[in-house]
């Protein structure tokens, strides 16, 4: 990872609003578990009026990179796009506070409860 990390961060250098670029180098900091990294990588993304097609890459990513930083209220106050990761994040965070109904109340409006994050028998 850290060839391609140097990639990015060069591409950056060029290019500050290299969108791919940035989000490349928040999914490389989150496999490295450096959450603080890829948390700022994706708000520097979020703060360029990114199109609906990149926030929804991205949200995943930072919800993500919130709950391994232990960011819990800011996984919470994210907008979920339907996406299983990020409300399978917010179940848990729910369920961590002990508001079970809320929880249970997310997860009676989730559409898709078959993914990789709700079927914990695989």
């Amino acid at each position: 990872y850290r060839s391609a990390m140097i990639e990015f961060k060069n591409a950056l250098q060029e290019n500050p609003a290299l969108e791919k670029a940035r989000i490349g180098l928040a999914k490389i900091y989150l496999i490295s578990r450096d959450y603080p990294a890829a948390i700022s990588e994706v708000d520097k993304v979020k703060k360029s009026n990114p199109s609906s097609e990149t926030i929804k890459i991205i949200a995943p990513i930072y919800a993500r990179a919130l709950h391994m930083n232990q960011s819990f209220s800011a996984v919470l106050d994210l907008e979920d796009y339907a996406n299983e990761e990020i409300v399978y994040y917010k179940i848990t965070e729910l369920i961590a506070q002990s508001n079970i109904s809320r929880a249970q109340e997310k997860l009676d409006l989730t559409p898709n409860q078959n993914g990789e994050f709700f079927n914990m028998s695989s």
